[in-house]
């Protein structure tokens, strides 16, 4: 308990959190043109709060797919997107990522629409970096991403093993997934990444190396490993025993993460970030990648140096707002 107490003030010191003051103001016009008047380069991020199903152990912003949903929510952020034209026009935009929720759950249903009226008013300086599901990937939605400028693409694989994808509730086999990513890494993509959970329920030393091994067999340029987080408002969270052995929980995630990084390290790929393991001379898989940077959509966050802020997490909210050409800023 004490060194939980000395922990949080410490972190509390060095991240001035006690500084951090949230309110329900939103931002002007004027003060948004300002702080955008002198910035070199900016980085976009797009949220798509879509998924076909929920996932237990998600604590992403996201809803269970909806057709009509998707249409007003396409709209919405063509709104929102034209309201920062105007003081966009001439900044550079160096990264641009999409992320949610599910991005592959929006192809041909609009998200095209969307990245094409970015790319058309906005001064972009890169390519497309997106999430996706193993599901999804169709030879003829890989050609629709592909033609979207998605350059670096993230499959949200999760587990090689089919006691553990059952136990994730994740719909597909590890032989099917295998074949899917084998069909996204032979396509023209600059970087393919894989994300893994490890330190899932009963996962052995044994399993962990095995999924290691398989991810680097498969040819992936990028492995996003990272333990099972318990957020107390999943449902794994709730249903999660709060008595477990905190240290021995630690001690197990960092035994099993050695095993993936001297596979890793073995193989020719580098740490590239905290979980992320990169394949020398590629390109990483990242979010976005400047310190500035504006977001779109429900849950979108900006940083504009002085100022942070955010909107609503509630997508009918979101769209309700930009439909009465309000601001869907929430904080």
């Amino acid at each position: 308990m004490v060194s939980g107490f000395l922990r949080n003030k410490i972190s509390r010191h060095f991240t001035k959190q006690n500084e951090i003051i949230f309110q329900h103001n939103i931002p002007s016009y004027n003060s948004l043109a300002k702080n955008f008047s002198d910035i070199n380069e900016l980085g976009l991020y797009l949220h798509i709060p879509f998924c076909t199903r929920i996932c237990p152990y998600c604590p992403y912003n996201k809803e269970v797919f909806r057709e009509e949903i998707c249409r007003n929510y396409v709209r919405a952020v063509l709104k929102e997107i034209d309201y920062y034209i105007p003081i966009l026009k001439n900044v550079p935009v160096t990264s641009f990522y999409i992320g949610g929720g599910t991005p592959t759950t929006m192809l041909a249903k609009g998200i095209e629409v969307i990245i094409n009226h970015i790319y058309k008013h906005l001064d972009m300086n890169c390519h497309v970096h997106m999430e996706s599901h193993p599901n999804h990937l169709t030879t003829e939605n890989l050609e629709i991403i592909e033609s979207m400028d998605v350059k670096y693409l993230s499959v949200g694989v999760e587990a090689l093993q089919d006691r553990h994808l059952k136990a994730l509730e994740r719909p597909y086999t590890v032989k099917e997934v295998i074949k899917n990513v084998e069909r996204a890494v032979n396509r023209n993509f600059d970087c393919v990444n894989i994300d893994l959970i490890f330190g899932l329920p009963g996962q052995t030393e044994t399993e962990i190396e095995q999924a290691g091994k398989d991810i680097v067999k498969l040819g992936v340029q990028q492995a996003a490993t990272y333990p099972l987080f318990r957020f107390p408002y999943t449902r794994f969270g709730k249903e999660f025993n709060n008595n477990r052995n905190v240290i021995v929980t630690m001690y197990r995630r960092r035994r099993l993460l050695k095993i993936l990084e001297d596979i890793f390290y073995d193989s020719e790929y580098y740490r590239s970030s905290v979980w992320a393991f990169t394949k020398k001379g590629t390109d990483k898989y990242c979010s976005v990648t400047v310190p500035l940077y504006l977001g779109f959509g429900a849950s979108g966050s900006s940083y504009l140096r002085n100022i942070f802020y955010v909107n609503t997490f509630n997508v009918s909210e979101y769209i309700r707002a930009i439909n009465e050409s309000k601001s869907p800023v929430a904080l």
